[in-house]
């Protein structure tokens, strides 16, 4: 029997610059944008803070870890959490099939699926009752 060399750590991301995967990377730039943005479009008391406010935060999404979890694959999945509502209610609604059989004559008939059902229970209530017949 041959060996095989089995994969270790697939879970981890490939590193594309550096210590930096692609999406950290691309949280980093696009951060690192917003905030020059924001340095170079606003007045410096107000554009400065905001540019070190939004930096820290791209640096927090990109590089926080909960649980050995990076964040940003936590933040999606913390938003449905909190947005969608967490009580569910069973209804027990039903679609209407409706099938359409071609006849040999190449005409087209309308069924619904409900009424074959019917018509199929009814086939085995009455196979039913001749092999419990049989049985006495």
């Amino acid at each position: 029997m041959g060996n095989y060399q089995v994969p270790q750590f697939i879970e981890d991301e490939s590193k594309l610059v550096g210590p930096f995967s692609f999406t950290q990377l691309f949280i980093l730039v696009g951060g690192g944008a917003l905030a020059f943005i924001f340095y170079k479009l606003m007045k410096p008391f107000i554009g400065i803070p905001l540019a070190i406010i939004v930096g820290f935060i791209a640096c927090l999404i990109s590089f926080a870890r909960i649980n050995d979890m990076p964040l940003y694959k936590m933040i999606l999945p913390m938003i449905k959490h909190f947005v969608l509502p967490k009580s569910y209610q069973w209804s027990n609604f039903r679609k209407k099939q409706v099938v359409v059989n071609q006849d040999n004559d190449n005409k087209f008939n309308l069924s619904n699926q409900d009424e074959n059902k019917e018509k199929d229970l009814s086939k085995v209530d009455a196979l039913t009752k001749i092999l419990d017949k049989g049985n006495e």
